[in-house]
């Protein structure tokens, strides 16, 4: 055997401002010449989506009795090469954890230097096969341990049926998803994607309530990602996958549901897929509203300096709330040629809440005891509207993993509030209401386009690289009473471009990237133009101990950019005393990343080290001749988080199946006091989250499944989080030859989904309880109709699914 070597190394790069950016990536690449008589055996292992299914361990035995078995193991995009095989005939296997043994008799002749199998498609052990028909037995497993990331098994599930994507977030493992701010494993900054499409955390409430849980097939919880994502995701990726069939033939499915807490809602949605060989097309719509209550209170103590001067008594309700969603989806994807695809998806979703309420505003001075009190009636409106238009080709150059990809993408973002305060104020000299209205208007365009291109030296080793251009422009404006206060503009443009790769020695791997990122943005009225570059290196590595059990270690590089909403400066008010406003000087918070994984069967715990520079954290600014709370965020000095997050899968029996996780978590971070902001302080907490997953197979067409979730006491920022909980539970029967089926749930069993924030720090000392209908019934029903052929249709997930993942806004 001869072999060529090239060694690759990037020296240290030094950046200018306080840090050193050492970056050091090396592959082995090598080029073999093929004893005489030896052939190669390669190919891939998909699951029945046609999905890769990475680091399946590859067997060859060979029927001579002296001949030695040869071993493989597929790389991380599930393709295998097996070198120096003697022609003769062989059993051929292929084994994974999670799925059934694949095994087939296999001919090799000395006449090729190489033979290529055709997809090996594994069967999840939840699956059997009756002739060519595979029918499902007991659900999928509906939570999974990679070493980069926690997949989600949303489709079939009893809980996803009449839900939204909102409320399967709030339940998922290593999630805390609390009053609208998210975090993965302790860590904010979670770049959120709608089938690659980025979905802006300014409404992402508003979004993902939008989307039908019966419409996705899988939730990605990416705590590694690699270099073919963004950098500003230092929070980790939540990829959010609807249903592709990959099946040829068509089919349509209707779902609808009721729902009933303190106020009913309903929902429907609609769905319409077609397969051939060359052309795919599918177009999903639905839409949903319902009622929804909001009350609480704030109490504070008032300061001017350090002294109190006044207490502070608020409660506020909004009986009358409705939610509004509307979704369209449609994709088409045509095969130019066996190897290449072009492709186009146009998705829109559109979101309303209106509500009406009153709020009671109470102050009672210490010094004589005097009262000042303020009636609000209130009328707020939020719109959200958000369309996408993708175009994409691909192309494949070999049966190895070879090809290349192209996108261009536009994304229009609106979003506006209309608020309206009545209020009356005594003691006053002024009688009667007092009016102000409140408008904000927010429009995004956003460009993008992207290059990505793999190329595959042999079933063990891969390079990628790819480069990515977002254009972002912003305009907002602000009207009091009518007349314009603000005009505020928000430009940023990112260019971008990677390399990574990936090689195999046997049991062992190593994927290691680096990204670089130029970053050019300037902010109207403001003054406001800088631009900074940025170089990000990341590396993941596996060693398969055995075929049960492997370990890995991860470092990353991220930057968390401000979100555009937090930039810009206009007011959005809650009542008189409180509101929200853009900081325009927050800088980028840099992450450093590092994490040890070990997955044992389907046992996992996974241990990680965060440390953040400028983070970005809620703060409150006081005014102490208004005794007024103005929210924006701000950049903390530094902030280090500690995690540990353990999966343990439980079969109690054939018909009970359980899946539990714990995720610990240390935060430490370092701020200015916040009376004086002067010298450094620090605070610190530990705190856990735990959840629980149950499936139920109470016969073969009844089903049933529990859910539970208990997030500790924590901190954000200078805040405390008290504890909260949610227990979801659904009964499912499923008949007409299992197309059709009913649904029966019920989401936040106790009402134990509210959170209590409270703040100890002068001048900002407050308590504040907020409450929503989270207690809800739902009945829910789908019919799936259509004819399938039983071939799968190929190469429909490599045209968009795996490249619109690295879509980034």
């Amino acid at each position: 055997m001869m072999y060529k070597l090239t060694l690759i190394s990037l020296t240290n790069v030094t950046r200018n401002v306080n840090a050193i950016k050492f970056l050091i990536v090396f592959f082995f690449i090598g080029l073999n010449i093929d004893a005489i008589g030896q052939v190669e055996v390669s190919g891939r292992i998909v699951d029945r989506n046609i999905g890769a299914v990475p680091f399946t361990m590859v067997i060859l035995k060979s029927k001579v009795p002296i001949h030695k078995n040869i071993t493989a193991l597929a790389d991380n995009n599930g393709y295998f090469l097996v070198k120096n095989v003697i022609p003769g005939n062989y059993t051929f296997s292929a084994t994974m954890m999670g799925f059934k043994v694949f095994s087939k008799e296999l001919q090799v002749v000395a006449s090729k230097n190489s033979l290529i199998i055709d997809d090996v498609m594994l069967i999840d052990e939840a699956l059997s096969l009756e002739g060519v028909n595979i029918t499902a037995t007991k659900t999928k497993k509906i939570i999974e341990q990679r070493p980069d990331r926690i997949i989600m098994n949303v489709a079939g599930s009893v809980l996803a049926a009449g839900n939204d994507a909102y409320n399967l977030l709030s339940i998922a493992p290593a999630v805390q998803l609390i009053n609208g701010r998210l975090s993965l494993q302790g860590k904010s900054n979670v770049l959120i994607l709608l089938d690659g499409k980025k979905i802006p955390g300014a409404s992402l409430e508003s979004i993902l309530a939008s989307i039908p849980g019966d419409q996705i097939d899988r939730i990605e919880l990416i705590t590694k990602p690699s270099s073919r994502y963004d950098a500003d995701a230092s929070g980790g990726v939540i990829q959010i996958l609807t249903k592709r069939d990959k099946q040829q033939g068509w089919n349509a499915n209707i779902t609808g549901n009721y729902n009933q807490g303190r106020y009913a809602g309903a929902a429907g949605n609609a769905g319409f897929r077609y397969n051939s060989k060359k052309v795919g097309f599918s177009l999903n719509g639905g839409y949903s509203g319902r009622g929804d209550l909001e009350e609480g209170y704030s109490n504070r103590d008032l300061y001017r300096g350090t002294e109190k001067v006044a207490d502070f008594k608020q409660t506020f309700s909004y009986p009358d709330k409705t939610l509004g969603s509307l979704n369209i989806s449609t994709s088409i994807n045509y095969h130019l040629s066996a190897k290449s695809l072009l492709g186009a998806d146009v998705d829109y979703i559109k979101s309303s809440i209106n509500a009406k309420g009153n709020v009671y505003s109470n102050i009672i001075q210490l010094a004589d005891l005097s009262t000042g009190n303020t009636v609000s009636d209130n009328k707020l409106k939020t719109n959200v509207d958000f369309s996408n238009y993708n175009l994409y080709y691909k192309t494949k150059f070999d049966t190895i993993g070879s090809d290349l990809s192209l996108n261009a993408n536009y994304s229009r973002y609106l979003y506006n509030t209309d608020q309206q305060f009545s209020q009356v104020i005594s003691p006053s000299d002024v009688s009667g209401a007092s009016l102000f209205k409140n408008v904000t208007r927010s429009v995004y365009d956003i460009y993008t386009t992207s290059v990505d291109y793999t190329k595959a030296f042999s079933g063990s080793l891969k390079f990628d690289m790819g480069a990515k251009y977002a254009l972002t422009n912003n305009n907002s404006n602000q009207f009091f009473n009518g007349e314009m206060s603000s005009d505020i503009g928000y430009k940023e443009a990112i260019y971008a471009g990677y390399l990574k790769g990936n090689q195999t020695w046997g049991k062992f791997s190593v994927q290691a990237g680096l990204r670089l990122e130029h970053t050019a943005y300037k902010i109207n009225s403001f003054n406001i133009d800088s631009n900074y570059t940025n170089v990000f290196f990341n590396m993941l590595a596996e060693y398969k101990v055995t075929s049960d059990y492997s370990t890995s270690v991860s470092y990353r590089g991220a930057i968390n950019r401000p979100s555009f909403n937090s930039l810009i400066p206009y007011m959005v008010f809650r009542d008189s005393y409180t509101s929200f406003v853009g900081n325009p000087l927050l800088k980028p918070e840099l992450a450093h990343d590092f994490s040890w994984t070990n997955i044992y069967k389907k046992y996992s715990a996974s241990l990680s080290y965060t440390r953040t520079t400028n983070k970005i954290l809620p703060i409150y600014n006081y005014d102490p001749e208004n005794f007024s709370y103005s929210e924006t965020v701000g950049n903390f000095k530094q902030g280090t988080l500690w995690s540990l997050n353990v999966i343990v899968p439980i079969k109690f029996s054939s018909w009970w199946e359980n899946t539990s996780s714990v995720n610990g978590m240390y935060q430490r971070i370092n701020y200015s006091d916040p009376s004086s902001f002067l010298g450094l302080q620090l605070r610190d907490k530990y705190s856990f989250t735990a959840n629980t997953f149950n499936s139920f197979k109470l016969s073969e067409s009844w089903s049933a499944e529990l859910a539970a979730i208990y997030y500790a006491p924590s901190i954000l920022g200078l805040f405390n989080v008290s504890q909260l909980s949610n227990v979801t539970l659904g009964v499912k029967k499923v008949f007409l030859n299992k197309q059709a089926f009913v649904k029966v749930g019920v989401s936040d069993l106790f009402w134990k989904n509210k959170v209590t924030v409270t703040s100890n720090y002068i001048p900002i000392v407050e308590t504040a309880y907020t409450r929503n209908d989270t207690r809800r019934v739902r009945i829910s029903f789908q019919y799936i109709f259509g004819k399938k052929n039983l071939k799968p249709k190929k190469g429909n997930n490599s045209g968009n699914d795996t490249e619109k993942q690295r879509l980034g806004l």
